[in-house]
């Protein structure tokens, strides 16, 4: 059963749950052991809201979305109902919008409603993507368009998905599965690439004869196209590129400032955003390519057997550490079976089956112990799972 733990690694309150959900604005959703029912939990680890829904959703702007006799509706963190249970399916609210789904003759159809649950279009809708930049993505058919925060539609359906915008411009993905950046209006900004990456820091990542590289709003080559991926995009002037199927970090410059040694690079599931969060980067050594210099960053270079460390084992398929996005520095070894990304400061890692977890200078927050399936912390608190602690199995979050 789930329980919550802080950054001491001490229990928080004396309940257990079926399950916990993270924390949102000071509440987390649980699912009470006995019940199977819903409510909200305080960070001190009481219910403060009780178990009586369904399901339930985080909250977000200050509204969860709920689900009471198979309808959804919307509550304040009082537990006082805003918005009436008469949606057959909800969603977060952003800018002040929220997706909401009604069933209607057998069909799924979506509409935006306000904070109010006064709607802004007809549920006509088979998909929405969340508002960005007073910008929608919607698909009535099988292409889409975007809408502005009066539920108005900007330009024809065109294209496959419309991603969130940021900096004013979006991915588009094309029929042939092609992306493309638009503007606001739905234009094509940049043509005669094969496939194009996020829009970050006044970079793009573009493909050309199946190559990467990255050009600026006008098109204009600024990194060469030398790369086989680009991971995401640029963050704090760092980006993560693989040549030679293997990755590495360079600059904003195109400077390579972590060579291309590492076999994996873990990307946050939920915020791929937050890759480079604080500047550390969690991944994996090619042991075969790359070494540990005495400056303790990371060089490339074979390491032969009789030189590498003793933690280099084969007990694990890939053995994770974490290092330094401006300068390779090694801060926590590479030894571990894994390691999520930093989240509040703090990065979850697990040895087998114990987990614990360090802080931005890699220093132990939480000794590794017998946590079973734990979670990243969110609002400094993270959610164990006491059924899972004695397997002798190594988890993957």
């Amino acid at each position: 059963m789930a329980y919550l733990i802080d950054k001491k690694g001490n229990r928080v309150g004396t309940g257990t749950y079926k399950r916990i959900m993270p924390f949102s604005e000071g509440l987390a959703p649980f699912q009470d052991e006995q019940t199977g029912l819903w409510g909200m939990l305080s960070l001190n680890g009481t219910a403060a809201i009780a178990a009586t829904y369904q399901e339930c959703i985080n909250f977000s702007e200050g509204l969860a979305a709920v689900k009471i006799n198979d309808k959804w509706g919307y509550i304040n963190t009082k537990n006082e109902v805003i918005i009436p249970f008469v949606f057959d399916g909800a969603r977060h609210f952003y800018e002040g919008y929220a997706s909401v789904q009604k069933i209607i003759e057998g069909e799924s159809k979506w509409g935006i409603i306000d904070k109010d649950g006064t709607p802004i279009t007809g549920f006509k809708y088979k998909f929405i993507v969340w508002f960005s930049e007073g910008r929608a993505g919607v698909c009535q058919t099988n292409r889409f368009n975007c809408i502005d925060d009066t539920g108005r539609e900007l330009f024809e359906p065109a294209y496959k998905m419309i991603l969130p915008f940021k900096n004013g411009y979006a991915l588009a993905l094309q029929p042939g599965n092609k992306h493309t950046l638009i503007d606001k209006l739905g234009n094509k900004v940049l043509t005669g690439f094969d496939d194009l990456k996020s829009y970050r820091e006044g970079l793009i990542g573009a493909s050309k004869d199946g190559l990467y590289g990255f050009v600026d709003i006008t098109g204009k080559t600024i990194i060469p196209f030398l790369y086989q991926e680009i991971v995401e995009g640029f963050e704090n002037g760092f980006c993560c590129v693989k040549q030679d199927d293997r990755y590495g970090i360079i600059n904003n410059h195109g400077q390579t400032i972590v060579p291309f040694v590492l076999k994996e690079v873990v990307i946050p599931h939920k915020s791929p955003k937050e890759l480079f969060q604080n500047n550390l980067v969690v991944a994996s050594l090619d042991i075969r390519r790359g070494f540990i210099c005495l400056d303790n960053k990371v060089g490339q270079g074979y390491t032969p057997p009789l030189l590498r460390p003793k933690y280099d084992v084969k007990k694990f398929l890939n053995s994770f550490g974490i290092i330094r996005a401006e300068d390779g520095e090694v801060i926590l070894p590479f030894k571990y079976s894994d390691i999520r990304p930093f989240k509040n400061g703090v990065a979850m890692v697990s040895l087998g089956t114990k987990t614990g977890y360090v802080d931005v200078k890699g220093k132990w927050v939480i000794r590794l112990g017998n946590y079973g399936i734990a979670s990243s912390f969110s609002e400094d608190r993270a959610i164990a799972d006491m059924e899972f602690s004695d397997r002798e199995t190594t988890h993957r979050l």
